[in-house]
């Protein structure tokens, strides 16, 4: 049966659908998958979505998991009609494993323990502080804050974070300010990367919403509170051991293409 005009999905809802399909039957499995990444934004931030690029393209779903669920995560993709690329399971050594669906060719791509890109996020203690189909709300901010040279599309997804959700010193519903300072202070080169992007996002969104005062507003205003924080935040010898040297030493992992979600 063909779908009527207003019942026809966008790119990004066919791909969201589909996600928190995978996140329902997970749950029903008792593993605790969460997603990460574009798809992850686009779930946690149903008010604001319509800032989203008509011209935005998705090419998978990415997923976040602890090590020692992956036999099930495989089991229940394979079970799902997906296959699993052994040649890049073997290469990452086990850290990531990515399945395509042999009729849809749909791509799904599973994160163990930590992500490891520019710079590194341990997440194996965070996913008890939160309920959602998603990492916690700062995690996934800072999934994006780490990329050294932004994108149009993760610009676009920090600020649908600030615009949907308020910053704050808890995780429920809100972006935990207190976890990424204390976070950050522990880690000069990771925050150096995001005082940068934070920079570069308050340039981008004075033109980005210059008709649209509200937004552009709320934006500035979290901005200004994040980067408050991370100034005042005490920080660890090693952060400031690693302060003096500043960039003469580079201060962050290469990623190549195609190898960050």
């Amino acid at each position: 049966m063909s779908q009527q005009p207003d019942q026809i999905l966008s790119e990004g809802q066919e791909y969201e659908r589909s996600a928190l399909t995978l996140f329902g039957e997970s749950k029903h499995r008792n593993i605790d998958l969460r997603l990460i990444g574009s798809i992850a934004v686009r779930v946690r931030c149903h008010q604001y979505s319509k800032i989203i690029s008509s011209a935005r393209k998705y090419k998978d779903i990415d997923f976040y998991a602890l090590g020692n669920e992956r036999g099930k995560i495989k089991e229940m993709f394979l079970d799902l009609n997906f296959e699993i690329d052994r040649a890049l399971q073997i290469a990452l050594e086990e850290m990531r494993y990515s399945f395509f669906h042999k009729d849809s060719r749909l791509r799904i791509d599973v994160f163990f323990d930590e992500l490891n890109f520019c710079h590194r996020l341990d997440l194996r203690n965070r996913l008890s502080v939160e309920q959602s189909p998603t990492i916690p709300l700062a995690d996934l901010l800072l999934s994006k804050l780490q990329i050294v040279n932004l994108e149009a599309k993760d610009i676009e997804d920090i600020c649908l974070l600030f615009l949907e959700h308020p910053i704050g010193d808890c995780d429920k519903d809100c972006i935990n300010v207190g976890y990424i300072s204390r976070l950050l202070a522990d880690d000069w080169g990771f925050w150096f990367t995001v005082k940068q992007n934070l920079a570069k996002l308050d340039s981008d969104t004075k033109k980005r919403f210059q008709k649209d005062s509200n937004s552009y507003l709320r934006i500035q205003s979290q901005l200004a509170t994040l980067d408050s924080r991370l100034l005042l935040e005490t920080k660890a010898w090693r952060w400031i051991i690693r302060a003096k040297i500043g960039t003469r030493l580079k201060w962050y992992r290469t990623v190549e293409e195609g190898e960050i979600f």
